[in-house]
């Protein structure tokens, strides 16, 4: 696993009149080899921006970010993280969606399937290795989110509230689960809640941020080891008890202060600063990036792109001829690939970077193929997975 370094960080953002927004400010923080340190604060204090900062889906205004020593500077495969929403591919079953990221990696098949088989026992999934997101409950489908982020062996886990959504009950039997998991895995994990009772059950450190703009305002250790605890134990604990009362007053002392006097937005200092936090989001590169691939398959019309049809597809292009067809990816297909694709037609299968599609026009083939993702188009007769 790695450390967690966090030196000086300050974030900005900014808002539709082009004020400046700091979310977080001058935040220094280590999370240990091996730790779980769970961070609280009042709403909008910046706790997922600081998760989004570690995973490099942002990058810092100001300061650094270290895993195991290297500096942060874009997503990596040395960092898992898991959403609100488990945000699992709903076209996958519970198997393969364990199995996606391994399947990125490159990993052996022989090896896939024995990492998938104990992350299905470890998560408690048995029985359910074929089922589809819609058919589990919101609990099962978070346990499914973590065994995909951790089956991967990443040496950082981050978790942004996965359990917010779940009814009281199932929260207190998923932290439970996730501290038997992550007893076992050993892995290095921030994971950021509301919830102040499951911080001090769930982590070997709890890190409390002020209210905006973020930064670190008080540290509590738990003294009771992690693999020792129970939720109705840690309830009966004064310790416990005491540790939880000061985090509570310290958030509403936070809160109180920020609603008397409520810090103001700043005016961007440039243009040319505003431009340069406006590009640091990756989300501005991944639209520019479907902008561009739109406009590609528009202007392509009619014209083909024969290099990328198969030999008997290409000479099947009959204009208004309707046709099921292979689309090879290549990468294994995600959400945003599958959501394009059916624009031209229904999506019959996905199995990794395949997408079998029906109802296809010869003239929307052509378009399919202008896409800079798609490596190859064949007939369905004319190549199978």
């Amino acid at each position: 696993m790695a450390d967690i370094e966090i030196t000086n960080v300050t974030h900005e953002y900014f808002s539709s009149q082009a004020l400046g927004v700091r979310a977080l400010s001058g935040v220094s923080l280590t999370v240990h080899d091996g730790e779980f340190v769970t961070v609280v604060g009042p709403s909008g204090c910046g706790k997922s921006t600081l998760l989004l900062l570690v995973a490099g889906l942002l990058s810092a205004t100001h300061g650094e970010i270290r895993v195991d020593g290297q500096p942060v500077r874009a997503p990596g495969a040395d960092r898992g993280m898991v959403f609100q929403e488990g945000a699992i591919l709903p076209w996958r079953t519970v198997r393969q969606n364990i199995q996606h990221g391994l399947e990125i990696q490159g990993t052996a098949a022989e090896s896939q399937e024995a990492i998938v088989r104990g992350f299905v026992k470890l998560c408690g999934l048995q029985g359910f290795e074929d089922r589809y997101p819609h058919e589990l409950s919101g609990g099962m489908r978070q346990r499914v989110a973590v065994a995909r982020t951790l089956a991967v062996n990443p040496k950082v886990a981050l978790m942004d509230e996965p359990f917010a959504a779940l009814d009281a009950q199932t929260r207190i039997t998923l932290a439970e689960e996730l501290i038997r998991i992550t007893e076992h895995t050993k892995s290095t994990t921030l994971f950021v809640t509301h919830n102040v009772e499951e911080a001090v059950f769930l982590g070997d450190r709890v890190v409390v941020l002020t209210s905006r703009p973020g930064s670190v305002k008080a540290e509590f250790a738990i003294p009771v080891p992690r693999g020792e605890r129970t939720y109705s134990g840690m309830s009966q604990r004064p310790e416990m008890e005491a540790i939880k009362q000061q985090i509570f007053e310290l958030i509403r002392t936070e809160v109180a202060a920020s609603e008397s006097a409520e810090r103001p937005l700043t005016p961007a200092s440039s243009t040319a600063m505003r431009l340069r936090q406006w590009l640091r989001h990756r989300t501005v590169w991944a639209l520019l990036l479907t902008v561009a691939s739109a406009v590609g398959v528009q202007a392509a019309g009619v014209i083909t792109a024969p290099s990328k049809l198969g030999a008997d597809l290409a000479r099947a292009q009959i204009p208004g001829a309707v046709q099921r067809i292979q689309v090879r990816l290549a990468t294994p297909a995600e959400e945003f690939h599958i959501r394009y694709l059916q624009r031209w037609g229904t999506v019959e299968r996905v199995t990794g970077d395949l997408v079998h599609l029906r109802d296809v026009t010869s003239e929307d083939v052509r378009r399919i193929a202008r896409v800079y993702w798609v490596s190859n188009i064949t007939t369905l007769e004319e190549e199978r997975p």
